[in-house]
């Protein structure tokens, strides 16, 4: 019986709980609790007893949800089974529940209930008064001193119990809950493992459903699909280690040796989206130990579990919801299998122009599922096969891997578009325009799927594989794509966020293309170095504040550490991709030396930057989710580590401009004299409202109503 729920909190502005007071020693280090909430949990009852007193609609439905979670159910009632709701008596008669009455000389509650085994919950239904009775029925309505008895019993017990109506006397109490169907085109399929909850904290029950009905309404039809196959793609991550090692498998158990050491896919700390991963290369153990084929198989089930895990992040939810087994087992036996070198990059001295490994390891989608008819190959499965029908809508999506149909022979093109930081409405018509008439679109993971509805239901798309350590094997896979499908007479469009040219590779792209007979189209985009900071209201240059600004990327080609500017107080520091470097970068910026004290990677040209120097990490800039987190250089690090949960992409930004429209803003930060210090120490205080960190989320609702129309 899963338990879920949203926040009761608003999520669009909200400081990070840190004590006001005007003394740092004094401040807490972390959030504080602010108390009144529920602990959410997921209650797994699966074989053991809860007790549901009354035979009421409200007895029905927790009956129902106890059995969908695996529990045996014992309903309880003073009434006769005549006079039980109708499903109570349904269930009764199909032998899914049983029906008794607990109260009638029983010597009280706690024995009656002491009397049976292994109970896990007990449900208290009778308390409030059902309307859907009939007038002429006994009075079903338990009285106080009753429900009194029952709390004094289940406590004595330590038995969690819930009575209707009567939190005060409850010790948990149900959300308004949601399980979603494994197929939404054909219910017969059944129900998936995904469940929403929604718990007001017995401040609405009412609008708890309506607030559940607008989260329904938000989410993907195909969601729930998405998750059981994921599910499976995970599971499937596992065995092929033991299929291909039996030696992995611990002769007393069974339970393979191999995951003793590796944490789950849903782990925190398991392989975290934002942090720095080596990139693998030639020759790296991560694919070529020079011992041991265990240490391998080890690398690989790891390689393949963080492989599950950005596939988690990045894919559509339309897309994850097609997978079949076959093509699966496809993507991850080819992962599985090659190292860095052999995917995707082949010189033209290829018949072809490009490796079969190029050919099948993106994902291809096709989304007209009543003319297509796919088929899965690859060299794990071999002659297998997949075909998915159905209507034709977005959230009725078919995906393989292989090659898309033949088109016509004609001059094919190539385009470099830049889809913006992330939102449709900060497309340009330009840019709409490439997408609409592609044939053929690869797209980076880091696309979001709002951009990828877009695109026309029969263009074929390939969304790279470029999970950690893996962005050079990438990159020459989808130029490869890029080229071969030119070659056919596609209209290839090569889809990036943000700018092509703002480290988006596209000049590497540019050079590879023309190398080989093909002058590419760039189109524009919206670089998120500019739009990021701007959907929280921060200039990157503002008269009074900041007459320049630098821009940087924290990690250089194949993840090597790069040179950072130093402080000058009229510029402003923006650094793409350097989150996940966040510490080093950090040490960088402040140290006497010039170089991180963490690992003597990167360094610095020019002075060091005071720690009370503003910095604003901005994620997602533009989706409905986007986050920023605003400190000081010396609190930033604290602040992200307690916030929490990490959503890339994201950018900093480093200076006084961070703080420059905060307010009733700032413009004077270039005219300060001799007490610089002092000032600034006194503008970040104002800025921060005395806490070490600030935490605003969402869009703001005026910008959020005007790009919804």
């Amino acid at each position: 019986m899963s338990v879920l729920a949203l926040p009761s909190t608003p999520l669009t502005s909200r400081l990070a709980s840190c004590a006001s007071s005007s003394s740092s020693s004094s401040r807490p280090r972390f959030a504080q609790p602010t108390g009144s909430a529920s602990l959410l949990v997921c209650f797994n009852p699966k074989d053991k007893l809860v007790v549901v007193i009354g035979s009421n609609r409200l007895a029905a439905s927790r009956s129902f949800a106890a059995l969908d979670a695996d529990a045996k159910v014992l309903v309880s009632s003073p009434l006769s089974l005549s006079q039980a709701s109708e499903e109570i008596r349904w269930r009764v008669d199909r032998q899914q529940v049983e029906f008794t009455n607990l109260e009638d000389g029983c010597g009280g509650w706690e024995n009656a209930l002491n009397a049976l085994s292994n109970v896990s919950l007990v449900c208290v239904t009778d308390s409030v008064i059902d309307d859907s009775a009939p007038s002429t029925s006994p009075s079903t309505h338990r009285s106080s001193r009753s429900l009194h008895a029952l709390r004094e019993a289940c406590t004595s017990l330590r038995i969690p119990l819930n009575i209707a109506d009567h939190p005060e006397l409850s010790d948990f109490t149900f959300p308004s809950t949601h399980r979603f169907p494994l197929d939404h085109t054909d219910p017969s399929k059944g129900l998936s493992a995904l469940q929403v909850g929604i718990s007001t904290n017995g401040r609405g029950c009412r609008l708890a459903t309506r607030i559940k009905r607008e989260v329904l309404s938000a989410l993907p039809k195909s969601i729930g699909g998405a998750v059981e196959n994921v599910g499976r793609l995970r599971e499937l991550a596992k065995e092929t280690a033991t299929a291909t090692r039996p030696s992995l498998i611990k002769k007393e158990s069974g339970r393979p040796l191999i995951f003793d050491n590796i944490p789950g896919e849903d782990s925190l700390s398991a392989f975290p989206l934002n942090s720095p991963v080596p990139q693998l290369h030639e020759g790296s153990p991560a694919y070529f130990p020079p011992t041991e084929p265990d240490v391998r198989s080890i690398e690989e089930t790891k390689r393949r579990m963080r492989w599950v895990a950005q596939v988690s992040e990045y894919w559509p939810f339309e897309y994850l919801g097609k997978m079949d087994e076959s093509q699966m087992k496809s993507v991850l036996g080819r992962y599985a299998s090659k190292g860095i070198e052999d995917e995707g990059f082949v010189d033209s001295t290829s018949p072809s122009g490009i490796s079969s490994a190029g050919q099948e390891g993106a994902l291809s989608i096709f989304a007209n599922d009543s003319t297509i008819n796919g088929t899965a190959s690859s060299s794990s499965v071999a002659g297998s096969s997949s075909s998915v029908g159905g209507p034709t809508t977005n959230h009725s999506l078919s995906i393989r891997p292989g090659s898309p149909p033949p088109v016509p022979a004609r001059k094919g093109s190539i385009h470099l578009l830049g889809s913006g930081p992330g939102h449709p409405s900060l497309l340009t018509i330009a840019a709409h325009k490439s997408l609409q008439t592609a044939t053929l679109i690869l797209s980076d993971k880091l696309v979001p799927s709002e951009i990828l509805a877009l695109i026309p239901p029969t263009t074929t798309l390939h969304i790279a594989k470029k999970f950690p350590g893996n962005a050079e094997g990438a990159q020459n896979e989808m130029m490869a794509l890029a080229l071969e499908g030119a070659r056919r007479g596609e209209r290839v469009v090569r889809l990036k966020q943000g700018d092509p040219f703002v480290y988006g590779r596209g000049g590497e792209e540019v050079l590879f293309f023309r190398k080989h007979g093909f002058e590419s189209v760039v189109v524009p985009g919206v670089s998120s170095a500019l739009a990021g900071p701007l959907m929280f209201n921060l200039p990157v240059t503002q008269r009074g504040v900041a007459e320049s600004m630098v821009l940087c990327t924290g990690v250089g080609r194949k993840g090597k550490a790069v040179s950072l500017p130093g402080y000058e107080r009229g510029r402003t520091l923006l650094v793409l991709m350097g989150v996940a470097r966040l510490r080093s970068v950090l040490s960088v910026l402040q140290s006497p030396l010039g170089v991180s004290e963490e690992d003597g990677a990167g360094s610095r040209a020019g002075p060091a930057f005071p720690p009370y120097t503003p910095i604003a990490i901005i994620e997602r800039a533009s989706s409905a989710d986007q986050r920023m987190v605003a400190s000081t250089l010396e609190h930033i690090l604290q602040a992200v580590e307690t916030v929490g949960d990490q959503r890339p992409p994201a950018m900093m930004i480093i200076g006084w401009s961070c703080l420059a429209l905060e307010g009733e803003g700032d413009m004077t930060v270039l005219d300060d004299g001799k007490e610089e210090e002092k000032d600034d120490r006194e503008r970040v205080k104002k800025w921060l409202g005395g806490n070490r960190w600030l935490v605003r989320e969402g869009l703001d609702p005026r910008w959020a109503g005007f790009l919804d129309g």
